[in-house]
Order: structure tokens, then sequence, then C-alpha cells
């Protein structure tokens, strides 16, 4: 017998962190050789792939009861298991292929469809890594959750949860006695596993089931959104979250969480850490600081790789900024910058002092000029995109035989990081209107699932950077 699962349940499913070594793959280890795809991925897992079906046909094996994914499937029943999201991507040295599936009970026949409106399928995923010729699962969880609506399975995309790191975002609509929404769960990998490590409510509408005359006796109307942001924060390898819900007054997860509010992985799952508005505006504002402590007074190397870092954080974007430029540099005024060049990677590539004077030559590689169209929207110019070769020119101003060094020249413009560009400047800009559209948005999220780029690292490397 077919049993189903409410869609909009919240409830995580957590799983703790595994730390230790992965161990190095046998020579003998099952893969799959060459090209990998959805269908090849799903076969290798769950069998052969039934093109009528447009799924595999899997017999259930290893179902916890009463754990996830026993209110739909039985153990050593046929279940199909399609693919949702199948993605290889570049995450620093490693390669690696996402792949998340949902499975339903197989019809038999006079058997209904897996259509009912509280049925929603589970939900699972594999993280395969490419070793040689041959991608082998890292992390294999077939039963993360249960969910979707319908009888459908929901949306899946691939995020940027780090600089080098990626979760699969999970989205489905719900609909319950005329009140509509959506919600969302992040998975992360942690080793060999891979769980749910935030549940939240995305949107709520109750169009069908109010009204803004009190003498109907229904709730008034409402529509709730909630944009999530991924952003730097003072985790090196592992952004924050930020929720931003459309109504501060509207309670968006299972923890009655309101207002705008930060979450930031703990180990094994993503907890808030601010309380409220004031404070998190002051943690954002904080982790976007270009710089932070006093500037390096140990040499011009040293000075300038913190004027490099200071910069592609949005230096020279703010006249606010302008006394923190000044003690970089011996410039008198500044323009006002309306183009700023993204890049994505830098390393020295000469160095000579002589006596007071020293000339640093820097190598970065260019995405392109970035400027807005006047209404908000982003443009990105990548005619001039590849390697430029900035010559820096370094002066000890320090009186009495005190050292103090500066940046005489260039005085070129902001060299923005790719993240600084995706996670503040497009928002700042785009405000309620949608980026994502953009060939800005579209190649800087490339580049940014390409290359790690935040912070900029001198001498760091990039293996796409002669790409």
């Amino acid at each position: 017998m077919r049993r189903c699962f409410v869609a909009f349940a919240f409830a995580l499913a957590l799983g703790g962190c595994d730390s230790s070594p992965q161990p190095v793959a046998a020579a003998d280890e099952p893969g799959i050789s060459g090209q990998i795809d959805g269908k090849r991925a799903v076969e290798f897992l769950y069998g052969p792939f039934d093109a009528k079906l447009g799924a595999a046909v899997w017999q259930v094996k290893n179902l916890v009861p009463g754990g996830v994914g026993d209110d739909v499937l039985s153990e050593d029943e046929e279940a199909l298991v399609s693919v949702v999201l199948a993605k290889a991507t570049k995450e620093g040295d490693q390669e690696r292929f996402y792949l998340g599936v949902t499975l339903v009970p197989k019809a038999g026949e006079g058997d209904e469809a897996f259509d009912c409106e509280i049925c929603a399928p589970v939900v699972g995923a594999t993280v395969f890594v490419k070793r040689g010729e041959r991608w082998v699962v890292e992390a294999h969880e077939p039963f993360i959750a249960t969910f979707g609506s319908n009888g459908h399975g929901p949306g899946m995309e691939l995020v940027a949860i780090g600089p080098a790191r990626n979760g699969i975002l999970v989205r489905t609509d719900w609909f319950l006695q005329g009140n509509t929404g959506s919600a969302a769960r992040l998975w992360t990998q942690e080793s060999q596993k891979i769980a749910d490590r935030l549940a939240i409510q995305t949107g709520e509408e109750n169009g069908g089931n109010c009204s803004d005359d009190v003498m109907d006796k229904l709730d008034p109307c409402h529509d709730y959104k909630l944009d999530l942001t991924f952003q730097p924060g003072p985790q090196a390898d592992r952004y924050d979250i930020l929720a931003k819900p459309s109504d501060p007054k509207w309670a968006y997860d299972d923890a009655g969480h309101t207002g705008e509010q930060l979450f930031r992985f703990d180990g094994a799952k993503y907890s808030p850490v601010l309380s409220s508005a004031a404070a998190q505006k002051a943690a954002v504002a904080a982790a976007s600081t270009p710089w932070s402590g006093p500037v390096p007074a140990n040499g011009p190397a040293a000075l300038l790789e913190a004027f490099l870092l200071a910069d592609a954080q949005g230096l020279q974007l703010s006249s606010d900024n302008w006394p923190l430029v000044t003690e970089f540099t011996t410039w008198e005024d500044g323009p006002g910058w309306d183009t700023s060049t993204i890049i994505e990677w830098a390393e020295v590539a000469g160095h000579h002092d002589s006596g007071d004077r020293s000339e640093i030559t820097v190598r970065m590689r260019k995405i392109g000029e970035l400027h807005s169209d006047g209404y908000g929207m982003p443009v990105l110019d990548t005619s001039t995109a590849g390697m430029e070769t900035r010559k820096f020119i370094l002066q000890n101003v320090g009186k009495g035989g005190a050292i103090r060094w500066k940046i005489v020249e260039p005085q070129d413009g902001p060299h923005l990081a790719v993240d600084y560009a995706l996670m503040k400047i497009l928002p700042d800009w785009c405000g309620k209107q949608d980026c994502s559209k953009t060939k800005a948005y579209r190649v800087l999220r490339e580049r940014q699932q390409a290359c790690p780029s935040s912070p900029i690292r001198l001498n760091r490397t990039c293996t796409t950077v002669n790409k």
C-alpha cells in the first residue's frame, strides 16, 4: 500500500560531521570511466534506465523502519528513480559531480499513479569525485528527506556555499486549504555524508482563504517572500546565509525566526548567529569591511598585498573609505569611479627594491570591466578579459629615518573580487530587480564556480587561470 507524506514538514534530518581523512581509492574501486551524466550516474547506482518511464527501476534496499522514506517506500519493493539534478563542477583542485534524485513507488497494474495532493517523493543525492579517469562515489544518501507536493519532486540547483564548496538547494511549492507557499532545504556534504543543513520557508500566501474586509471574518490577506543570500563571513571555507523576509513579522521556520537573520554553519547545521536586525546589519557590514587592523608597516610587499586585498573588497568604491586609502597611498584625491575591473587571481611576478623605492610587478587574471546601465542592471564588458600586468611603485615616505611605505602608482581604479561583485555590487545595484538573467551575473557566477575568488591572495594558485 502506498503511503504519503505532507510536503511542507520542515523538520531537519541533521547528520553529524565526519572529519576523518578520506581513504585513497583502491585500484579496483567501482566507478564510471570517461564521461559522466545523469543517466550514467543513476544506472551505476540504481540499475538500468527505462526510457519509457523516464527513470531507473530500483528494488528498495536499506530502508530504515520509521526513518526517512518509510512513509512512502517499502523495503524490497520497486521504486522509480528520476534524475532532478546532474551537474559537474570544479571545487578547488577537485572535480565533482552532483546527482539529485526523487524516488516514488512503481505503480503496478491497476494501481493509482503517485500523484495525490499530499504525496511527496523521497529525495536523495550522491556526490562523485574524479580520480584519474574514473568517477567514484564520495558520498551517497538515497533517503535524505521526503519533500515535494502533488506527487512531484522538488527542483534542485547547485549553489556555492564557500569559495571552493557547493551545496544543493532544494525548492518546492506547497498547497494547503487555500494557502500556498514555497520551501527550501539546503543539503551539504561533510566527508562521506550528505544531509539537510537548513530547512526554511521561502514564500507563503493565503489568497484563496482571506479577505481584507473585516465583515468577512477571514484572516487578512498576506503574501510573504524570503530571499536567501550566500555571503562571505568569518569562516574561510564556508559562507554565511542571510535570510531576508519581505515582511519583518513573518515567522519563516520552525524556530519562529522573524526579520533579517544570519545563519552560520556550526559543524552540523546552519544556526542563527544574530537575533536582531541591528546586530545582523552590523555583522554584514563588518564582513564586507575592506580592511581591519593596522596597515602593515613591515615592508612594501606586505603593504601592497594588504592594499590588493582591501581593494578587492571595495576599498576605492566609497568616499567614506578615503582616510583608509591614504594610509596605503600617496594619492591626494580620488576620482568618482563608475567602472570597476573584476579579477579572480593574482601573483607577484617581480620585486625590486632600490633604497627608498620599490617596484613590484603583479599579474592578475582580469574577467572584465563592470558598470551599471544607468537603471541598476549590471553590464560586464569581457572584451579585455585575460592576464593583466600591473607595475606598482612604492616609496618610503618616513621622516627622520622612520620606515613608512606607501603606494605612489598606478591609480588605475578599483580591482574587485568576483565574490564581492556578486555578493555586494550586484545586489546593491539591482535592488528588487532580478539580475540573474544578465550576462554579468552569468559570467561572474560561472567564474565563481570555476575558480574560487575571495579573498584575493597573492601567489595563490587557480587551476583555471590559463583558460
